[in-house]
């Protein structure tokens, strides 16, 4: 199956300069009237890209903009456009298979309070049935949501609260057939402590809890959430919180275990990470049976630089860091086998935006440039 992908997506590329391990895919969309915010791919040959088009070039304006998706069945080669959203942009592609796709769009809201005008965004779900080429918007009517936290499956979906109050802190709802019929569950974290989802295993939703006792957050935890139930079913501290004052008098918070991304594989958890009172990356790994936290890999870091995606393929471990010590960010890829000792390490291709990177059966892609689409395989 990859090497169908691979043979068809060869036809529409060319070799990148100087590294034969990238390839690259061009697209007719104009950078400055055309934002891409995401992509994928699936199967042998289905490409998607989404995004935001501008009324004028580089006149970029939520009011105004349009969203735009693009679909290639053939690698590459020709693409297929689809427009009529009703939002100002599409921005991320939260779920797909080879079935059904599911895309987070926004759309600018304006409301009168008080006598003044305000606007916010408003989030907008769609979800696309490939083989159907079928459309339908997945409605969260409840607005206190303020959107979906995480996607188990295409017709699983776990949608959170961020505003909360004292009279319930924390709650969730939970649709288990597609959107139709949702259920609410609460969650007896307090109202300032700050849950992260970050991964599915089993029938646990795992994340990372900062707790607030006594007027500040003082624990760092890996929580686990029973999906059948909603209670709490671990707690499992993470390293420790250090307070200090930087060299501008600025009070600062370093973390030991900063996590960014956390991957389920059978029993064992792996916590993408840094150590900011080293500058030190970690993969971490745990065995979600003895709760054992341990390092599994290192590599060193800057104080500019984070960890931010981590992905996992047959042997090997494969690593995206930011770097910001020039502002503008770039990307850098490290990977290795579970056997290998020292990283490899390469920089991306001219990328320019972390949600522009895809990883899918051992081919990663990304966007660069505003028009291209650069990939290797694994």
């Amino acid at each position: 199956m990859l090497s169908i992908l691979l043979t068809v997506l060869l036809m529409a590329c060319v070799p990148m300069n100087n590294n034969d391990f990238w390839r690259e895919i061009r697209f007719d969309v104009k950078p400055e009237e055309q934002s891409v915010k995401a992509l994928h791919h699936v199967g042998d040959s289905i490409i998607f890209l989404i995004g935001a088009k501008a009324i004028a070039p580089t006149n970029w304006d939520l009011k105004t903009d349009r969203p735009f998706f693009r679909i290639s069945t053939d690698g590459g080669k020709s693409w297929k456009e689809k427009t009529d959203f009703d939002c100002n942009s599409l921005n991320e592609i939260l779920f797909f298979n080879d079935i059904v796709i599911i895309i987070d769009g926004w759309i600018n809201h304006e409301y009168h309070r008080d006598g003044s005008l305000y606007s916010d965004i408003a989030h907008k779900y769609y979800k696309f049935y490939i083989a159907e080429n079928k459309w339908e918007e997945l409605k969260i009517t409840d607005e206190r949501i303020s959107g979906l936290s995480e996607i188990i499956s295409s017709e699983i979906y776990i949608a959170g609260n961020k505003q909360r109050d004292e009279s319930q802190p924390y709650f969730y709802l939970v649709t288990r057939d597609g959107g139709k019929n949702w259920i609410e569950h609460s969650l007896p974290f307090h109202m300032w402590d700050h849950f992260y989802e970050k991964c599915v295993q089993g029938n646990k939703l795992w994340g990372i809890r900062f707790k607030y006792i006594e007027g500040k957050t003082t624990q760092h935890l890996l929580v686990s959430i029973n999906l059948d139930t909603w209670e709490v079913i671990d707690e499992i501290p993470l390293g420790t919180l250090h307070d200090y004052t930087d060299e501008k008098g600025k009070s600062r918070r370093a973390n030991t275990h900063e996590i960014t991304k956390i991957v389920a594989q059978d029993e064992t958890l792996y916590l993408l990470g840094k150590d900011e009172t080293k500058n030190m990356g970690h993969i971490w790994k745990m065995n979600v049976n003895d709760k054992k936290i341990e390092v599994q890999e290192n590599f060193e870091l800057t104080k500019d630089q984070s960890p931010i995606e981590l992905f996992i393929h047959k042997d090997k471990f494969i690593v995206v860091y930011m770097d910001m010590t020039n502002f503008i960010p770039t990307y850098i890829l490290l990977y290795k086998k579970f056997n290998e000792k020292s990283w490899h390490k390469e920089n991306f291709p001219y990328f320019t935006d972390a949600s522009c990177i895809s990883f899918n059966n051992g081919v990663l892609m990304g966007i660069a440039e505003g028009n291209k689409i650069y990939y290797r395989e694994f």
